[in-house]
């Protein structure tokens, strides 16, 4: 009887912790100071910035980073298996829908346009005009 007890107080305890992790803290950050942060299109605030968000495996918001100057990014968080529900599935299946949620920390590096708009170009625009080759073992 004493076991039985254990064991409920065990899962008792368990399914406390899991459902404590139903959310993830996530720090957004940047290479630029105060880049704009958007979640599906809505505001959230400017870098760094922590928000609240849900482990959901349906949960899974578009991030907009902005900064004047540079190209903006367009991504999906970064998301990450969360042990505990996961193993806490195995118990309580339901547990098992909050296993994936987004990395605690996500970090974006935002490229000047003038750089982007570089790397876009053909190598042969940035080859300069008096450049040639010279073929191995030639004078």
């Amino acid at each position: 009887m004493a076991r039985v007890k254990k064991m409920a107080a065990a899962l008792a305890v368990l399914l406390f912790l899991s459902a404590c992790t139903t959310h993830t803290n996530v720090t957004f950050t940047t290479n630029v100071e105060s880049a704009e942060v958007r979640l599906d299109h809505t505001p959230i605030g400017e870098t760094p910035v922590e928000r609240r968000l849900s482990n959901g495996i349906w949960y899974d918001p578009y991030v907009v980073i902005r900064a004047e100057g540079y190209h903006e990014i367009r991504s999906k968080l970064q998301r990450e298996l969360k042990v505990l529900n996961a193993v806490s599935g195995v118990i309580f299946w339901p547990i098992w829908l909050m296993a994936h949620g987004p990395q605690p920390n996500q970090h974006f590096t935002l490229q000047p346009e003038e750089i982007q708009s570089a790397l876009q170009r053909s190598p042969q625009s940035l080859e300069s005009p008096e450049a040639h080759v010279v073929p191995v073992g030639s004078p």
